[in-house]
């Protein structure tokens, strides 16, 4: 009936049953054989349901593969109808996008010749060898006649050409790898017999498809007309396509793994390369290009026309595919042959006014274009193509909050511009030392490696030359260089299995050796991963490789090249020796089986098992990571060689800590060792780590099993300037050597030796407990309290307070110290600087020098609390003075409060501490203290900002809390100084403590999930059951990495119960009572034993029940909706079934509580409910 309303348009409803139908008419008029009618319905209905997202998967699943490669053979060419055949090239089209049947359509070649086939007679270049026939069929051609309808006999042709471009977008490359040969291309032999595979002509075809997509593109008409049809923007998409898809599979056949990266191209002007200057402008053009492009400037001129169609495109709005396709094909093609483009200002140019969509691609292609070395040179001022009088301002918005790709590529712009001299105001003037700073942490630092890497290498092209460093040398920089060494090191850190004693290499691995003569052209053959040593990933087959090295395996590691061991060598000095012929290369392989085995995870590709790459991120790997940090050590390097930038470097010491921790590990190469070693001997220059840095790499030299002889140079040169500078921070503890000094410095009595020795004694001070126990003698500490007692010379006097003081926190001999009285004369001395400061009172580098010294003179007593014998002698008046006067000086900081009160409550816990309080209350302590409240009081009250809060180190409450420390001991010794806690200055600080940890526990509470307790215990079992999942912990935000330490609840907790137990002093009188009833402390406390943790709750309920005793306070608390609301939540857990029991000191608590509220009328009737 179909074929009835085809042929007879005018037919009747009733006409149209088959009943009434005349056969032999109807056939007679009917213009579509009824055969071809139902492969023409068939096999365009399957195209339609292909291309449909939800029904096209559903279609896949439906048909066995071993039917799709026949229907599409069928549809192409075993059907004389041309609608089928046009529509079996949309079906190859629509399954070549589905990967898991390119094998089936690899294995069959009729399918791909017939497409080779149809490229070549029906392309812009066909030579059509067949006859094209018009069809007459009007359901095929809508009823247009004359060959101009859309299925003339050149619309099929487009048609059919256009579908066969699109279905070798898809598989194009995996037929060319199939059949490739050694030098790249697919071999044409006329001579060979027919395999099954490609025709001859084919073959040809397959090889220059690249280039005559890139020639066919007609860049100038397409600018000429301004605007592009349908077609010609779909057959130029196709043409891009399949160029691109040539570039990236280059790429990745060349750094397997790396193709999505810039272009790092190494770049050195002062050195010739290894290879010789190519004489033929040929030899630069990229190979799949060459049979077109004869030259260099033809394919830059093709390359500049396809920039223009893109600046068309993006002026008017038009063709966005096509843009993005032609970007990425130049980017892949600059990435192989950078100078394909003659000068990176045409891409650059573009990416001014580009959309966001793109500026990743033409960013990188950018930076490709400025990746070559023949570019040195290149930008001078009097180019008006040249780089320098581009501005670079509208590229900080894009570092500071694009896409990581975007932010990667322009780094990878501003990384290849370094290399130019000319081009540093570009580079600054783009704001990229605004984002050069401080790493947060190893995560944020994996996560963004690919920027890390990218600014390391800017900043190693741009410290090549001295007239960058001062743009370089800022803090920001060094904390980023310091942040990406330690990250570095921590990633790239392994341990290695070592050989058992006596074992040699023959004895634990197999060696094997392959050959390639003067008649084995490149590639080889080989994938090669780069570690230490090298290892075979894969011979590829068809190649050379394949011919002679049949008894190697994936996982044999690279050791000689040549003769040469390359075992400890990267990838750029191995490369260059590859081009030698005759080329032995040795590989070896671990002779027991077990050492071979692979743990390496593996995936299915097809048919074949494969190596599945574990990256640390989704950029960085480990050879990425060790690249990374040889450019970070050589920037280092570069800027060391200046002895003007070595202060800023040392002002990050983990630079060097990261450093002298690599240098001797066994997996740092050779090459990376000499420049470490160099780095350091630059760093050497500064005398406070000369000692540090020479003990280290005399350490590593005298320990090593194979010495390197080029490394000697560096270790004599920092020898003298160990012995020669003054500082002995590093210096190992040595009596002999340090006494010899002594002598020395005792006959010259000049300041510069004494300060010379003080240093050595110092550093030795400084050593493991262990080694300073057997360096410690008689002579020593006399010595050193000698130089203690030079008021003269306060920076000898204050290394020789902090030696004397390190000295006794590992190696205290308490005899020895009483002997001496080295207490008893670090206080005097202290004091005397004291006087000298009070008598210069305007000079405040005096009182600052005179603080220095008492705050460690209060440690070293304070340490010393552990031995009784020196307890018993610390009857000293100017320690009694100095502790009861600092209490009233209010510019004493909060770090030396702290550090006197600990030492004060200290005392009063030791053997004399009534005759230390007897004395201290002669003083006037009490008063004092009470003092201390009132000039601290504002400090305390008024909370202090983040940025002051993060820039001290003892805040105000800390010391508050040593205070209220000490007190408590002393209302223990003196139960009148309670009466002193009634000051109404002091209960506003306490109350303010309180106030402060209540807030303290709630923001707690809230960084942890802010779930409260309630009444409703089915409720809250499920939370407590269940912790906190992903999605929560990332919903709560920052929140999250606000949670307390465990020794900051365990300072809270301390802190509640020393204030607890002092309010529980001050109620046992009526004026404490009076006074407890001012505070207005119980609500905000009761919502505090909602929080779920009882790390807070029992601490507060400790205050609350001290509070309790007071009438008011009780009140308060049993007319809280809150403390009931806790009652009846213990009573549900104490009758409820199965229920976990609270924790014994919170049901103590409450009962005390409740049992205060019972010696009430009023309140007991509420206790009892």
């Amino acid at each position: 009936r179909t074929l009835q309303r085809v042929t007879f348009p005018d037919i009747s409803a009733e006409a149209l049953y088959v009943d009434h139908m005349d056969v032999l008419s109807f056939l007679g008029n009917c213009h579509v054989r009824p055969a071809d009618f139902i492969y023409r319905n068939v096999i365009r209905t399957m195209c339609l349901l292909l291309a449909h997202p939800e029904m096209g998967p559903r279609v896949q699943q439906a048909m066995a593969p071993s039917n799709v490669v026949p229907t599409c053979l069928f549809a192409m060419h075993g059907c004389d109808d041309v609608y089928v055949q046009v529509y079996g090239f949309l079906l190859v089209a629509n399954f070549s996008r589905d990967r898991s049947l390119l094998t089936a359509f690899l294995s069959e070649s009729a399918v791909t010749n017939e497409l080779l086939t149809t490229i070549r007679r029906s392309g812009p270049q066909g030579n059509p060898t067949e006859d094209k026939s018009n069809i007459t069929d009007e359901l095929a051609s809508g009823g247009k006649q004359g060959g101009v309808g859309p299925w003339s006999p050149n619309a099929v042709s487009l048609n059919r050409y256009m579908l066969s471009m699109a279905a070798l977008t898809s598989f194009a490359e995996r037929v060319k790898e199939k059949y490739r040969g050694p030098d790249g291309e697919i071999p044409v032999d006329a001579e060979a017999q027919d395999d099954g595979g490609l025709v001859i002509s084919n073959r040809i075809t397959l090889n220059k498809l690249t280039s005559s997509c890139m020639k066919s593109l007609d860049c100038e008409q397409i600018e000429k007309d301004g605007t592009l049809t349908n077609r010609v923007e779909f057959t130029s998409l196709l043409r891009v396509l399949i160029m691109s898809n040539n570039f990236h599979s280059i790429v990745e056949l060349q750094d397997p793994g790396r193709g999505g990266e810039v272009k790092v191209e190494p770049i050195d002007v002062a050195k010739k390369s290894f290879f010789e200057r190519r004489k033929s402008t040929q030899l630069d053009v990229l190979q799949p290009l060459r049979h077109d492009f004869r030259s260099l400037g033809q394919l830059s001129q093709q390359c500049s026309g396809m920039i223009n169609v893109v600046k068309l495109c993006l002026e008017t709005n038009q063709a966005p595919s096509l843009v993005a396709s032609i970007v990425e094909c130049l980017t892949g093609l600059t990435f192989l042959s950078p100078m394909s483009l003659r000068t990176p200002v045409l891409a650059y140019s573009v990416s001014t006014a580009c959309p966001e969509w793109m500026q990743s691609s033409l960013m990188g292609l950018v930076a490709n274009v400025l990746a070559s070395p023949e570019r040195v040179g290149q930008f001078s001022e009097e180019n008006e193509d040249s780089m320098v009088h581009c501005t670079s301002d509208h590229l900080f918005p894009l570092l500071a909050t694009s896409t990581l790709e975007i932010r990667q590529r322009v780094l990878g712009v501003l990384a290849n511009s370094a290399v130019q001299g000319e081009l540093l105001d570009f580079i600054r003037d783009s704001g990229v030392f605004r984002v050069i700073k401080a790493i947060p942490g190893k995560g944020w630092f994996v996560e963004h490696f690919a920027l890390m890497i990218e600014i390391t290498r800017m900043l190693t092209n741009l410290t090549c030359r001295p007239s960058t460093h001062s743009t370089v040398m800022t803090p920001d920089t060094m904390a980023f260089l310091r942040d990406v060494l330690r990250h570095c090191a921590v990633l790239l850190h392994a341990v290695d299995l070592n050989k058992a004693a006596g074992e040699k290499d023959e004895d634990v691995y197999d060696f094997y050796e392959v050959t390639f003569e003067e008649n084995d052209a490149p590639p080889l053959g080989l994938r090669i991963r780069w570690e230490l040593p090298p290892q075979l990933a894969e011979v590829l087959p068809d190649t050379p490789a394949a011919r002679v090295g049949g008894e190697l395996k994936p996982g044999d590691e690279l050791i000689d090249v040549n003769g040469a061991d390359v075992s400890e060598l990267e990838q750029g000095d191995i490369a260059p020796m590859f081009e030698a012929r005759p080329l032995k290369l040795l590989f070896r392989r671990p002779a027991d089986p077990l050492l071979a085995q692979d743990d390496r995870p593996m995936m299915s590709v097809g048919n074949i098992r494969v190596e599945e790459v574990q990256k640390t991120t989704a950029y960085g790997d480990a050879a990425q990571y060790l690249e990374c940090f040889n450019l970070a050590v050589l920037v280092v390097h570069n800027l060391a060689v200046q002895a003007k930038n070595l202060q800023l470097i040392h002002s990050e010491p983990k630079i060097l800590a990261v450093l002298l921790e690599v240098m001797p590990s066994e997996g740092t190469s050779p090459s990376l060792r000499r420049l470490i070693f160099s780095t350091l001997t630059c760093l050497c220059q500064e005398k406070a780590v000369s000692g540090r840095i020479f003990y280290a790499m005399a350490d590593f030299f005298q320990n090593c099993e194979k010495t390197d002889s080029s490394l000697q140079k560096y270790i004599m040169c920092c020898a003298n300037l160990f012995y020669t500078a003054q500082a002995r921070e590093e210096v190992q503890p040595d009596r002999g050597m340090l006494m010899f000094v002594s002598r020395i410095a005792a006959g010259e009595d000049a300041v510069s030796s004494r300060r010379a020795l003080i240093e050595i004694l110092h550093g030795m001070s400084q050593a493991p407990k262990e080694l300073r126990k057997k360096f410690l003698s008689r002579e020593i500490l006399v010595l050193g309290t000698k130089m203690m007692e030079l008021n003269d010379a306060f920076d000898v006097q204050i290394r020789a307070f902090e030696s004397i003081y390190f000295c006794t926190l590992g190696a205290c001999v308490p005899e020895l110290w009483a002997d001496l009285e080295i207490l008893p004369r670090m206080v005097k001395a202290a004091a005397v600087a004291k006087r000298q400061a009070e008598d210069a009172y305007t000079d405040a580098q005096l009182h600052s020098n005179a603080d220095a010294l008492w705050e460690i003179a209060l440690r070293c007593v304070d340490d010393c609390l552990q031995y009784p014998v020196l307890v018993r002698s610390f009857k000293i008046p100017d320690l009694d003075r100095y502790l009861t006067e600092l209490l009233i000086d209010s510019r004493k900081p909060a770090e030396q409060t702290k550090v006197a009160a600990d030492l004060m409550a200290g005392l009063l816990q030791s053997e004399i501490a009534g005759v230390v309080w007897s004395r201290w209350r002669a003083l006037g302590i009490v008063e004092r203290l009470v003092g201390w409240f009132k000039v601290h009081k504002k400090e305390i009250l008024e909370p202090e900002t983040a940025h002051d809060a993060a820039m001290k180190e003892v805040h105000p409450s800390d010391a508050l809390d040593a205070v209220l420390h000490m007190l408590l001991f002393a209302v223990e010794l003196d139960a009148s100084v309670v009466m002193a806690l009634v000051a109404e200055d002091v209960l506003n600080c306490i109350a303010s403590r309180i106030l402060d940890l209540a807030r303290r526990y709630e923001d707690w509470n809230e960084a942890s999930g802010g779930r409260r307790l309630s009444e409703d215990l089915e409720e809250e079992k499920k939370w407590v059951e269940q912790p906190l999942g992903l999605e929560e912990l990332q919903a709560m935000g920052k929140a999250h990495d606000q949670r307390p330490q465990a020794e900051e609840i365990s300072m809270a907790d301390s802190s509640f119960r020393i204030i607890a137990q002092l309010l529980t002093a001050l109620v046992a009188s009526e004026s404490g009572l009076t006074a407890m009833s001012t505070l207005n402390l119980e609500v905000p406390l009761c919502n505090l034993l909602e929080i779920p943790s009882a790390a807070f709750r029992v601490p507060v309920m400790l205050v609350l029940c001290a509070m309790s005793s007071n009438k008011t306070s009780c009140t308060n608390l049993m007319k809280s909706k809150c403390f009931t609301g806790v009652l009846r939540r213990l009573e549900k857990k104490f009758t409820t079934a199965g229920e976990a029991l609270p924790l014994k000191d919170e049901v103590e608590y409450l009962i005390c509580i409740l049992d205060r509220a019972c010696c009430y009328e009023e309140l007991a009737m509420q206790a009892q409910e």
